[in-house]
């Protein structure tokens, strides 16, 4: 985990979907009353919840499975210096296939000029269908999950990460039983000095491209940006770049039966300043209130035949509203 991407600590977790949990697998623990919420009623906090969508290539077309899991994204903005970006993804057990259960949870603050990002993962090592089925098909005597803890002030930023391994499986909606459970110290620590004007997190990184390209549309008619020089950001004591592949205004856009007007479509790549190594992912995200930079669906294709999607689930009020925003 150490070396990877933050879409490898998150997204693909969607991935793993098709490549573990098999028939005898056994059931996680998972409230049934909904993904976990958050802290209520937090000054200056929204979030939005989506749905997960897999599909899969075995040919020459696509065949899609709705449903299979959910996420969330929230967004805090106290007033008085303290922001924070969180970003909740997982398979259902209950209506994935093969009950697989895999997830991930990642939550970046900034308090003036300091920085702190927590984060955990279900850990799970295959890369073949038939190293899940192998591995999933045994009696499991405890379940694993990995975590990490950054902190960045004052140029430098010192990372742990830390595995857990726990009698009882959970899956995304309780990811706050696991966060309770990230260690605060430890070895060993990674550590970097981080240039100034790194972004202390993907997450924020992201955000500031969203809000960039929406801005230069509502300036020119043109989300631009495109072959701007790339954020730098850093994860685990690492630097990457996020760059804009493409980005472009589509008008209306329907997810998940409702249709959205005045969407942009962007393309990213992040790249690992080291190795090398890239990955892409797109967003569609609205540039008028109430869904103005907000994404209404994120799609992943790590592999030819495979694509995962969060879409965004509102509430009728939210959709109501920015349906009159497109009328207007």
């Amino acid at each position: 985990m150490n070396k990877q991407t933050l879409q490898s600590f998150l997204i693909t977790v969607s991935f793993l979907i098709y490549l573990g949990g098999g028939p005898h697998s056994q059931q996680a623990f998972c409230a049934s009353d909904g993904i976990g919420k958050g802290p209520a009623a937090s000054p200056g906090r929204q979030e939005r919840h989506y749905s997960m969508k897999a599909s899969v290539r075995p040919l020459l077309f696509w065949i899609s499975c709705d449903g299979v899991g959910g996420g969330r994204i929230a967004w805090t903005d106290d007033g008085s210096g303290t922001r924070e970006y969180e970003l909740l993804i997982g398979s259902d057990p209950l209506r994935a296939p093969r009950r697989i259960n895999r997830w991930g949870y990642i939550s970046e603050r900034i308090t003036g000029s300091s920085a702190e990002l927590i984060g955990v993962m279900s850990r799970s090592d295959e890369q073949t269908m038939d190293q899940a089925d192998a591995g999933t098909n045994q009696p499991r005597k405890a379940h694993a999950f990995n975590t990490i803890r950054s902190y960045y002030k004052e140029g430098e930023t010192r990372s742990l990460v830390t595995p857990l391994f726990l009698s009882e499986d959970f899956c995304y909606r309780d990811f706050e039983v696991l966060v309770g459970l990230i260690p605060k110290t430890g070895e060993p620590v990674r550590q970097l000095q981080v240039p100034q004007g790194v972004d202390p997190g993907f997450l924020f990184a992201v955000q500031e491209m969203l809000h960039r390209t929406v801005a230069s549309y509502k300036q020119s008619g043109q989300p631009g940006l495109k072959g701007e020089a790339p954020r730098l950001y850093v994860y685990n004591a690492s630097l990457y770049s996020l760059s804009i592949v493409s980005s472009r205004f589509l008008g209306e856009v329907t997810v998940n039966g409702r249709v959205y007007p005045g969407i942009i479509e962007t393309r990213f790549e992040t790249r690992d300043r080291k190795t090398g190594k890239a990955s892409h992912f797109s967003i569609h995200y609205g540039t008028e209130e109430p869904l103005s930079e907000v994404p209404v669906r994120i799609v992943y294709q790590p592999r030819w035949w495979f694509q995962v999607e969060l879409l965004l689930k509102e509430s009728p009020r939210i959709t109501q509203t920015a349906e009159r925003m497109g009328a207007q």
